[in-house]
């Protein structure tokens, strides 16, 4: 059996981005199918396109305001929907979808691709493709012709309720190991994951790094375990229809937040009660008791003593075309320089040979969990955003930039830093050179033949 495509709509006039979003995402190992490409010559393209849906495990749908306004798009979207295919919004321009778009994309996270250099967003779009192709295909169970089965153990179908301030404790742990994507691989793994060991298995997939990956599913569930945080929804015994619970309180709010923001405070609404332990006494909502012992080993690591800070930069730039800064936090060791290193090439693949990289120890101890701000500033630069926060938690840590240089005359060196703020202090300036090389003619993109 063939292995299934993914499908990429598009609106005609965005054919060459589409073409060459196929490119990118093929040359990652992943088949997709595209009307331009693959609809046979002589053949019915409606019932290709209709065909193509139905097969496919996921869409892609590249969205601009051609897109918007396509009849043939709304057409691919509603039929995706119908049939309960997922979609993922590639959004190529700051555009918002018109109100019949916005029926069927109003529950999905954006993966904002804007503005360019598209290739990091490349980067994160083949590794959400691969969270859903990886889920989908854990989920495929060969049909059954005769008679229904039998139905599984409760436990087993039961939906799994978790809550938002622990999602967000999940997907700052993944940030740390895979970057920004953490936050559509948890929100996807949640809504398909019936028990807290399936969620943070499939999680862990996402980890190359075999210790690693143990230590990251050994944390969260001791962290999940103490916090009572994620439990399966109790179904009433006279109910014969599974009831679904949305794993976050509103689809928008999981996709504009930041994917690192500090962990809330606990929701005030009743959740049921944790499955683990089997007989635990009951509780009051309090904050996640710590088990003995565990206070000195808190107490410890509380500070971190030897963070540095590691930012990789273009070698050159040129006036209004936008290029990635990467900026990472972590710990000095040889095992942390292996996983900054293997990040960065992540990200900038073919053009890290285009980057130099730069090093500083953190003049003081950090805190654990406490807020660090990254601030960008060289003369005749602009950087989107202008400025990035998160909490430092001793692991590797990505935060991503984009820089491009202000129109200004040709072969000029620009000079500036990267300061690290803990509060008002400053812990770390990383100083940034960069040439501002002449403007690029470029070329129109080709279509795939």
């Amino acid at each position: 059996m063939s292995r299934p495509k993914v499908v990429i709509s598009y609106a005609q006039p965005d054919w060459d981005l589409a073409s060459e979003l196929v490119a990118h995402v093929e040359a990652h190992g992943i088949a997709c199918w595209i009307a331009g490409r693959d609809v046979p010559l002589g053949a019915d393209r409606a019932t290709e396109i209709v065909n193509a849906i139905a097969a496919a495990p996921v869409m892609v749908l590249v969205f601009s305001a051609n897109a918007d306004s396509s009849t043939d798009v709304h057409r691919e979207v509603e039929r995706a929907s119908d049939r309960g295919i997922p979609l993922l919004p590639f959004r190529v321009a700051d555009v918002q979808p018109s109100s019949s778009l916005e029926y069927f994309l109003s529950s999905q996270n954006f993966l904002d691709a804007y503005p360019p250099p598209l290739a990091p967003h490349y980067a994160r779009l083949c590794s959400c493709l691969n969270s859903i192709l990886a889920s989908s295909t854990d989920a495929m169970q060969p049909a059954d012709t005769a008679l229904p089965a039998p139905a599984p153990h409760t436990s087993e179908v039961r939906p799994l309720y978790v809550g938002t301030a622990s999602l967000r404790h999940l997907e700052s742990e993944l940030a740390a190991h895979i970057g920004p994507f953490a936050e559509y691989a948890v929100r996807h793994a949640a809504n398909a994951a019936s028990n807290i060991g399936a969620l943070l298995d499939q999680l862990g997939k996402h980890i190359d790094s075999d210790i690693e990956r143990q230590q990251f599913v050994s944390s969260c569930r001791q962290w999940l375990d103490a916090a009572g945080a994620a439990s399966p929804v109790q179904e009433a015994p006279q109910t014969t229809a599974a009831r679904t619970v949305p794993a976050v309180d509103t689809p928008r709010e999981l996709a504009t937040r930041s994917i690192d923001r500090p962990a809330e405070a606990r929701s005030t609404r009743r959740e049921a009660p944790p499955e683990w332990p089997a007989q635990a006494p009951p509780l009051t909502p309090q904050a996640p008791a710590v088990a003995p012992g565990a206070a000195a080993v808190l107490s410890q690591a509380a500070i971190d003593e030897n963070v540095q800070f590691t930012v990789f930069r273009p070698r050159e730039l040129v006036p209004d075309e936008w290029q990635p800064l990467l900026a990472f936090t972590h710990l000095a060791s040889e095992h942390s320089d292996v996983e900054v290193k293997r990040q960065a090439e992540a990200v900038l693949r073919h053009a890290i040979g285009e980057y130099r990289q730069v090093v500083q120890d953190a003049q003081d101890a950090v805190p654990r969990n406490e807020v660090l701000t990254l601030v960008p500033k060289v003369p005749g630069v602009e950087f989107e955003p202008a400025e990035r926060g998160f909490p430092c938690r001793g692991t590797v840590h990505l935060e991503m930039f984009l820089a491009r240089a202000l129109p200004q005359p040709c072969a000029q060196t620009a000079r500036g830093k990267l300061s690290v703020h803990l509060g008002a202090h400053a812990i770390a300036e990383l100083p940034l050179t960069m040439v501002v090389a002449a403007r690029r003619v470029l070329r129109p993109l080709s279509g795939s033949s």
